[in-house]
């Protein structure tokens, strides 16, 4: 089809970069700057440099984040755009007269290229939406797109001659007049046709509408006294093709899709059962947690016994995982925090709330005593558990602490007392 450059896109990378890399006899002028290998080395040529008549162009790509979820990472990375676009454009500045990004970034974040880097032209983006997107000027930069999956051909008819900022063609911007007018005429016919004129007259939206229509007319009639006027700067003109199939249709190809549509359908049936799945799990823990009633409750009555705690060394259970740099591992967190009952804290990841509350980190009163919100809402009717060697045994095991023993670690963490207040 004669391309001069394709980007590297996330979905190109689907069936991993050996994959993608394999397909060299297709001679596709694929370009990257951000794709690289596990060694920083780039993966394809970051830039494309080609001209239309006296005009240099440089054309660079730019690929977008990847979805683990979505794609095989093996042996490669994808950088951030801040750290491989600025000294790629200022290459590229000196190069050529004229500086074309191919990105598949979502529209907010080519805004954000096209506000803080200057000298470039055109942002081309593409697989981050199915719907065509009418060219928007962001600073001196415009961004285009054409829809994905291969229903329209977008053309961009420009004139780089002049200045560099954009202009509008003058018949573009006459089409475009003409369908919001058509829009406008269709609005006032509908409306005319529910109710009288003389009500019409009074109605506030009617008028702002046929306010609308005399100034878009007015600008119409402008336009067309400019029609013979060469306009001045860098104009464009923007248009999308509606393509047709005209390859025969193929038994065994329809059969392959078929059986693909199916799949993603039964893939989208797992995710949502999945997701009910994992919510369920949520509002048990929620549940669970709701049975808790934190070290500062218990410390209100029992100011002796929380004393005594903060100064052992289940107080300080969190932080020994954040000074072993394994905060964030879920094998570990639940001898390390404080859990309703010691059959969540076996559960092991199972049983963990996707973030641990801060009241939670570290192994506080009601990790050996069990849950204690009825108990400090009523202490009399609602008596803790004395922890026995049982309790304990279900942190202090012998693959992770072959020495324990209950005799001799108890005097070191058993409270002071029992009468509240002391």
């Amino acid at each position: 089809m004669g391309y001069t450059a394709v980007g590297i896109a996330p979905q190109d990378l689907a069936g991993g970069l050996d994959f993608l890399q394999q397909q060299k006899e297709l001679r596709l002028p694929w370009i990257s700057l951000n794709l690289v290998t596990d060694q920083g080395r780039p993966v394809f040529p970051p830039r494309i440099l080609t001209s239309a008549g006296s005009l240099r162009i440089a054309i660079l790509g730019l690929t977008g984040p990847v979805r683990r979820t979505n794609v095989r990472q093996n042996g490669y990375r994808v950088l951030d755009w801040r750290q491989t676009l600025p000294p790629a454009l200022t290459k590229a500045r000196e190069e050529a007269d004229m500086v074309i990004l191919l990105s598949s970034y979502p529209f907010r974040v080519n805004e954000e290229i096209a506000r803080s880097q200057k000298g470039i032209a055109l942002v081309l983006q593409a697989g981050v939406s199915t719907a065509n997107m009418a060219p928007r000027l962001v600073a001196d930069t415009l961004i285009c797109q054409t829809a994905g999956r291969g229903k329209y051909l977008g053309v961009l008819d420009i004139d780089r001659a002049g200045s560099k900022g954009w202009i509008l063609a003058n018949r573009a911007r006459r089409a475009l007049l003409q369908q919001r007018l058509d829009r406008v005429n269709l609005q006032l016919q509908r409306l005319r046709k529910r109710a009288p004129a003389k009500d019409l007259q009074h109605d506030a939206g009617f008028r702002q509408l046929v306010a609308t229509r005399t100034g878009i007319e007015e600008e119409l009639r402008a336009l067309a006294k400019k029609k013979n006027r060469q306009q001045k700067g860098s104009v464009y003109s923007n248009r999308f093709i509606a393509l047709r199939t005209s390859l025969p249709r193929d038994r065994e190809v329809e059969a392959i899709v078929r059986q693909t549509l199916r799949q993603v359908n039964e893939l989208g049936r797992r995710q949502l059962e999945k997701r009910r799945e994992q919510r369920k799990e949520e509002a048990r823990i929620r549940q669970r947690l709701s049975m808790l009633a934190g070290a500062r409750a218990c410390s209100g009555c029992h100011r002796r016994q929380a004393a005594f705690w903060r100064r052992t060394r289940h107080a300080a259970a969190w932080q020994t995982l954040v000074a072993a740099g394994r905060q964030f591992d879920r094998t570990c967190q639940p001898c390390h925090v404080t859990l309703p009952a010691s059959a969540l804290a076996r559960a092991g990841m199972q049983g963990l709330p996707p973030v641990i509350p801060f009241d939670l980190r570290g192994v506080a009163c009601e990790a050996c005593h069990g849950p204690g919100r009825r108990h400090a809402d009523n202490p009399a009717g609602n008596r803790l558990r004395k922890p026995d060697a049982a309790t304990c045994a279900s942190c202090h095991r012998a693959d992770h602490d072959p020495g324990f023993s209950f005799a001799d670690r108890l005097p070191l963490v058993r409270c002071p007392g029992e009468t509240a207040g002391r």
